[in-house]
């Protein structure tokens, strides 16, 4: 599945925003997760809180396709377990490296799962 990712600064003098567009098979059938995290304007280094975001999401990929393409019936339960664990370490992350300075993003992702039959 081609993909592509594109954010507009706007106004701004920097781009705060991550956007990611991953695919690939769970065994026989295509999935795409779609991701935005969007830096909080005016909070310190919205930037690396989305990066971090993102990335935390992002690192998990290819387990959630195996998860998946082992588990075709357990699609709802694996997706909201690799959403919560996903936001959960994403959290984390920004809470570890900002130690207190106030970075923060939104995060919204979108899983899509082709039914081939």
């Amino acid at each position: 599945m081609p993909s592509e990712v594109v954010s507009v600064t706007g106004r701004r003098e920097h781009n705060e925003d991550v956007g990611r567009a991953l695919t690939g098979m769970a065994g026989e059938t295509p999935v795409a997760l779609l991701l935005v995290a969007d830096g909080m304007g005016g909070h310190a280094h919205g930037e690396v809180a989305s990066r971090l975001a993102a990335d935390a999401l992002s690192a998990h990929w290819k387990a959630l396709l195996a998860r998946l393409g082992d588990a075709p019936g357990e699609a709802e339960v694996t997706v909201r377990a690799f959403l919560r664990e996903g936001y959960a370490e994403a959290e984390r992350q920004i809470a570890e490296t900002g130690r207190g300075n106030g970075m923060g993003t939104t995060l919204v992702a979108a899983l899509i799962v082709v039914d081939c039959a």
